[in-house]
C-alpha cells in the first residue's frame, strides 16, 4: 500500500476536529463510526537507517515501518473514545497492521495508550502517541483535563502551544 493510498483511506492531520461518518479500513471489512476525529501523528522518519531503497529483512527502519495512531469520539450515543492505531509497512510483502479499541471515558483512552518503559516497566505516554494526544487535547476537553491529570501534556511555563489542525 503507498502513502498515496494511505492519505486516501485515513484521516489526515488537516482533518482533526471534524465530525464525520468515518469508514476506517479492518484486516476483514471496514469499522464505520459516527465520530469527531480528534488527532493523529506519525513515527514515520524521511530518510532510511539502510543501503538501498527499501528494508529487505526485519531491521527497524522508520521509513519502511511506522507507527501512526489515531483517536475519534463518537458523537452520539455513549461518546465513547475510539483508539485506531497502524503499523504501516511499505516493505513488499507486508501488510499494515490495524487495531482499534474503545474506550468509555478520557481515562480510559489515556490508560490504554500507555507503553512501557524497556528498563522501568513504568507505563507513559510518550512519543507519536503523545503528540497525538497533544492535538487531541485541543478538540475534547475531557481529554485534556485527563492528560493534564498525568502529567502528559506541557503546562503553561512549558512555553508551547498546542498544534490544532
Amino acid at each position: 500500500m503507498s502513502r498515496i493510498d494511505r492519505e486516501e483511506l485515513y484521516p489526515q492531520p488537516d482533518e482533526a476536529g471534524e465530525e464525520d461518518l468515518w469508514k476506517l479500513p479492518l484486516a476483514y471489512g471496514d469499522l464505520e463510526i459516527e465520530a469527531r476525529f480528534l488527532g493523529v501523528a506519525s513515527s514515520q522518519q524521511s530518510g532510511h537507517s539502510h543501503p538501498g531503497e527499501i528494508v529487505t529483512d526485519k531491521r527497524k527502519c522508520a521509513q519502511c515501518r511506522w507507527f501512526e495512531p489515531r483517536i475519534f469520539r463518537e458523537t452520539g450515543g455513549e461518546r465513547r473514545y475510539i483508539l485506531y492505531t497502524i503499523g504501516c509497512s511499505d516493505v513488499p510483502g507486508e501488510k499494515d497492521l490495524i487495531r482499534y479499541r474503545y474506550a468509555r471515558d478520557a481515562y480510559e483512552a489515556v490508560s490504554n495508550m500507555k507503553t512501557p518503559h524497556p528498563q522501568t516497566g513504568v507505563r507513559a505516554i510518550v512519543g507519536v502517541t503523545k503528540r497525538m494526544f497533544e492535538q487531541a487535547a485541543a478538540f475534547d476537553p475531557e481529554l485534556k483535563t485527563a492528560l493534564e491529570e498525568v502529567g502528559a501534556l506541557p503546562t503553561d511555563d512549558d512555553n508551547r502551544t498546542w498544534r490544532t489542525a
